[in-house]
C-alpha cells in the first residue's frame, strides 16, 4: 500500500512540480484523521492502480447494475480514457487516507471542456466511509490546490455529478448547473453527462 505521508512531489523527468503541489504531499496527522494527498496519474505505481480499482469496484456496485454493464467497461483505466483531448499527464488523483488505509479519492482533470478548465471527473467513496465527511476533505483540497496553481482573476472548478445525490452533494458546496451538457463515450454508449461549476 501507498504511505500516503511520502512527500511525492519529485515529477517524473523533465517536469517541473507546479505552483502550489508540494503543499498538498507533506502533511502529517493522526491515524484517525483524514490525509489527502496528490499525484499525476502518470506517476501511478501499478500496485497504486489496483488499490484504486479494489476501492472503485467497492464503490460502483451499485452503479454498475442500475445502468446494466460490467465492471471493466466502469474500470479506473477505461474512465481515463472517456473525456476526450485529455493524457495523463492532464490528470490528477486526489487521495484520502485513514489510518493508513485508501478511503477515496478524486480525478482532477486539466483541459477540459476548455483548455483552460479544470473539472472532477469523478470522486470515489469507499461505502463503509460514506457521511464521514471524507468527500468533503477532498474537494476542499482539491480547492485549496486550484487556488494555489492558478491565477486568482479565472480560478473555476467544475465537476460532474453521477446521480442525484452527486448533484445535491456539489450544490450544497456551492457548485451550480452550467446551461451546457456534455457528450462523452461511457461503456460503449455515448451518454450525455450534466456539468456543475464554482468559481473559487
Amino acid at each position: 500500500m501507498t504511505d500516503p505521508n511520502l512527500s511525492g512531489s519529485i515529477m517524473p523527468t523533465g517536469e517541473e512540480a507546479p505552483p502550489g503541489y508540494e503543499l498538498f504531499n507533506q502533511k502529517q496527522a493522526a491515524p484517525t484523521d483524514i490525509i489527502v494527498n496528490s499525484v499525476f496519474v502518470s506517476q501511478l505505481a501499478e500496485i497504486e492502480v489496483v488499490e484504486l480499482e479494489q476501492l472503485r469496484q467497492l464503490a460502483m456496485r451499485g452503479i454498475v447494475e442500475s445502468i446494466g454493464t460490467t465492471h471493466e467497461d466502469l474500470s479506473f483505466e477505461e474512465e481515463l480514457n472517456i473525456l476526450p483531448g485529455t493524457d495523463d499527464s492532464d490528470r490528477m488523483l486526489f487521495r484520502a487516507y485513514r489510518d493508513h488505509r485508501l478511503v477515496g479519492y478524486a480525478l482532477l482533470v486539466i483541459g477540459w471542456p476548455k483548455r483552460e478548465d479544470w473539472v472532477i471527473q469523478h470522486m470515489i467513496i469507499n461505502p463503509e466511509n460514506r457521511l464521514q465527511g471524507i468527500g468533503t476533505a477532498i474537494v476542499s483540497t482539491v480547492e485549496s490546490y486550484a487556488r494555489h496553481s492558478q491565477s486568482p482573476d479565472k480560478v473555476c472548478l467544475s465537476a460532474i455529478p453521477i446521480d442525484q445525490s452527486g448533484r445535491s452533494f456539489w450544490a450544497l458546496r456551492g457548485y451550480t448547473d452550467e446551461p451546457a451538457t456534455y457528450q462523452v463515450p461511457i461503456a460503449g454508449e455515448v451518454k450525455e453527462i450534466l456539468v456543475v461549476k464554482k468559481c473559487l
